[in-house]
C-alpha cells in the first residue's frame, strides 16, 4: 500500500508498505525421472530420485539445494544434488535424492511436493502424482508359492506302488 501524508503546507511525505502474502513460486518436478507412473513402496529403504525441473523463467541454480524438503515428512536431500537436464528440453534440472521412509509418503498418498528457497528469499513448491506400490520381496505370495511347489514336487517325485 501507498499513503502519502501532507507534512507541512509544500511538504509531502510518502510511506511505502510492502506485505507480501504467498510470496511462493509453483514449480515443476518430476518424481522418479522417466517413469510415468512414480510408483512408490511407502515401505522401502531406499532413496527417491526428484528432478526439479529448470526452464526459462526458472534456473535452477538460483535454489538454495539446502532448504529442499520433500513429502510430507519433509524430508532432507540425501546428499548433494546432482545438475542435469533429466527432461531433454535444453534446460539444467536440480536432482536431489531423498530417503523413501523419510519423506513420509503413506498408503493412500497420490502426490508428493518438493519445497524449498530460493538464495533470494523466496519460497517454491511444486508437486507430482504418485503411485502407492506394495512391498516386493519375501512375503505371502512367496510362501503360498513355495507351498504349492513343494507339494507338486513331493507328488510328481512318489515311489511308484505307494499309495496317494
Amino acid at each position: 500500500t501507498i499513503q502519502e501524508f501532507v507534512l507541512a503546507e509544500d511538504v509531502w511525505a510518502t510511506q511505502i508498505t510492502e506485505l507480501r502474502l504467498g510470496n511462493e513460486i509453483e514449480v515443476e518436478i518430476d518424481i522418479k525421472p522417466g517413469s510415468q507412473a512414480n510408483p512408490v513402496n511407502p515401505r522401502s529403504r531406499g532413496v527417491l530420485p526428484v528432478a526439479l525441473l529448470g526452464s526459462a523463467s526458472f534456473a535452477v541454480a538460483d535454489v538454495d539445494a539446502s532448504t529442499l524438503a520433500f513429502g510430507p515428512g519433509g524430508a532432507a536431500p540425501s546428499g548433494d544434488p546432482t545438475y542435469e537436464d533429466v527432461d531433454a528440453d535444453g534446460f539444467i534440472d536440480l536432482v536431489a535424492h531423498f530417503g523413501t521412509q523419510a519423506s513420509g509418503i503413506a498408503s493412500g498418498d497420490t502426490e508428493a511436493c518438493l519445497t524449498g528457497t530460493t538464495f533470494d528469499g523466496t519460497d517454491l513448491r511444486g508437486c507430482d502424482a504418485v503411485r502407492i506400490v506394495p512391498s516386493c520381496g519375501l512375503g505371502f505370495e512367496v510362501t503360498l508359492g513355495l507351498g504349492l511347489l513343494l507339494w507338486l514336487h513331493r507328488r510328481r517325485h512318489r515311489a511308484p506302488g505307494f499309495p496317494a
